[in-house]
């Protein structure tokens, strides 16, 4: 058997069903399931035993490996105001991997919102390049804009929620304290906090995968470009992991991310999904729900006139076509294209 694929999550009990989910996908597509190992990061909020053993039982399945990784979590006491306070102590886990895994070169990691579309062996037997983390761009930040402007050493943003980790490097680099250090930066809790401190950290020491690796809400192009249209076809031809970023998550009906049915499908083949009273009616309500999504963004798409006159812009796209986009000049008010 080829090398070991080391995939690493850190879910607790309000996460039980989604990493099932995403595990049981990350199964199901892989060629060879029993190269994969699992690393769960445990730490104040853990897993129940009931969730333990269904994750035992999907991983007997498919022959694959799952390892619970107790983190002491005082040992984040050292870095005080460590914030801010909406975020669970959990999002700070993967920064401390190298350590907590010590006898590993190199991770997968993953957010327990993510669904496998494909063999992710394709990503671990291909790249593997020097950078501290391979990891897919942003399509959101790239769009707004706001954390490249605030910190002016970001060239180009990327998603933390899917992190090819070079191990070794962070350890030479002594990542773990840097990234800790700067967590405790009050100037760091806003927006998205831990990530942001990932890309400030990695700003000139990430290599960056296609976005096929890490497909996000909202990544199918607004502004019809060449290059944009065709990493969209690119995606389309071979899916590989969406994400269910933000609060719009399938099972709470978000059916905004163009795979979202594919998580209910996938939710039927885990121990979670054949206790679940009347799933069948579930995903029926689903797919009303994605409809509803498709034929909303169809018509968005045949004209979308957007003007919001308090912050002074204006937005009017034909066909997928921008006609007008103005916004306010900094200094002055006034209107620019």
């Amino acid at each position: 058997m080829k090398e070991k694929i080391h995939i690493v999550f850190s879910p607790d009990e309000n996460y039980a069903v989604l990493a099932g989910v995403a595990v049981t996908s990350i199964l199901h597509h892989a060629s060879e399931p029993g190269r994969f190992h699992f690393y769960f990061l445990q730490g104040n909020r853990k897993l129940s035993d009931r969730s333990r053993a269904k994750f035992s039982e999907v991983i007997e399945t498919y022959g694959a490996a799952l390892d619970y990784v107790e983190v002491d979590v005082r040992l984040l006491a050292e870095f005080e105001n460590l914030g801010p306070e909406r975020l669970s102590p959990a999002v700070y886990y993967l920064m401390m991997i190298p350590n907590l895994l010590p006898n590993l070169e190199r991770c997968l990691y993953l957010d327990c919102d993510v669904l496998a579309l494909g063999n992710l062996a394709e990503l671990w037997d291909t790249v593997n390049p020097d950078a501290g983390v391979a990891a897919v761009a942003d399509c959101n930040i790239d769009r707004d804009r706001v954390s490249l402007e605030k910190y002016e050493v970001i060239k180009r943003y990327f998603n933390a929620g899917v992190m090819l980790m070079n191990l070794q490097r962070w350890r030479e680099r002594e990542r773990v304290k840097s990234c800790l250090q700067l967590s405790a930066n009050p100037r760091m809790h806003d927006r998205f906090a831990n990530q942001d401190v990932l890309n400030v950290i990695f700003c000139d020491d990430v290599y960056f995968l296609h976005p096929r690796w890490n497909i996000q809400g909202g990544q199918k192009p607004i502004v019809k470009t060449k290059e944009l249209d065709q990493e969209w076809r690119e995606i389309l031809q071979a899916p590989r992991i969406a994400h269910f970023a933000g609060s719009g998550k399938p099972c709470n009906m978000g059916m905004a991310h163009r795979w979202s049915m594919e998580y209910w499908r996938m939710l039927a083949k885990t121990p979670w999904g054949r206790e679940m009273p009347d799933l069948g009616g579930k995903m029926r309500v689903a797919s009303l729900h994605r409809l509803k999504r498709v034929t909303q963004r169809t018509l968005r798409w045949m004209l979308d006139a957007r003007m919001n006159l308090e912050a002074g812009t204006c937005r009017i796209v034909l066909f997928g076509h921008v006609l007008v986009d103005l916004k306010p000049r900094k200094q002055t008010g006034q209107f620019q294209p």
